[in-house]
C-alpha cells in the first residue's frame, strides 16, 4: 500500500499514539484513512520514516450530539459523516459535502480528520465547518487544546498542528 522504507506502528490508545509521536518526532506522521497521504507517499511529495496508524485507537470515530454541539471524531469515515442522522439533522450542509466526495471507495476509507489535516485546498468538509464556526480539539504531549477551525488552517497543506499533535474532533455549534 505505501512505498518506501518506514516502520509501521499501530498503537491501541491515544496515550500510546501521542508517546510514539513525541518519541519519534519529525520522522513520524499519523495515518487516518490514507486517501490523501498514501498517494502523496507514492508521488514522493511526502514521506516519513515512521507511520503511526490511528485505526485501533478507540473513540476517535464517534459522531455525537452534546447539548448545542455536534462533535465529529477525526477518525469518522466520510461515508459515516454523510449518512449520520445526527449530522443530517443538525448540520445538513456537512452531510451534503461529505456525500459528494469521490466514489464510495474513497468515502468508505477516507476520514474527516484526514480531510482536515492534509489541508489540501480542494478538501470538501472544511468549508462548511468554517462557515458553521466549528472548533477543532487537538491533543499532543498529554495536553489538549481547542481553537476555531478558521485558525487551524494556516495555508495550503499547512495547519496549526504542533509537533506530534493530532486532531481529536471537529465540534460544530448547532
Amino acid at each position: 500500500m505505501l512505498t518506501g522504507n518506514f516502520a509501521y506502528h499501530r498503537p491501541k490508545t491515544l496515550a500510546e499514539a501521542s508517546k510514539l509521536a513525541a518519541t519519534l518526532g519529525a520522522e513520524a506522521c499519523y495515518l487516518a484513512g490514507g486517501t490523501d497521504l498514501v498517494p502523496d507517499f507514492k508521488r514522493g511529495s511526502d514521506s516519513a520514516r515512521h507511520v503511526i496508524s490511528l485505526r485501533d485507537v478507540p473513540g476517535l470515530g464517534e459522531i455525537r450530539e452534546s447539548g448545542e454541539d455536534l462533535s465529529v471524531g477525526a477518525m469518522a469515515r466520510i461515508e459515516d459523516v454523510a449518512r449520520s442522522s445526527a449530522v443530517r439533522r443538525r448540520f445538513p450542509v456537512l452531510a451534503e459535502a461529505a456525500s459528494r466526495i469521490g466514489a464510495i471507495q474513497v468515502r468508505s476509507q477516507g476520514t474527516i480528520g484526514g480531510n482536515f489535516c492534509r489541508a489540501v485546498p480542494c478538501a470538501d468538509t472544511p468549508p462548511p465547518c468554517l462557515v458553521g464556526q466549528a472548533r477543532v480539539r487537538l491533543s499532543g504531549a498529554g495536553k489538549e487544546r481547542e481553537l476555531p477551525a478558521e485558525e487551524f488552517f494556516t495555508g495550503p497543506r499547512q495547519t496549526a498542528l504542533g509537533p506530534g499533535e493530532l486532531l481529536l474532533e471537529i465540534v460544530v455549534p448547532v
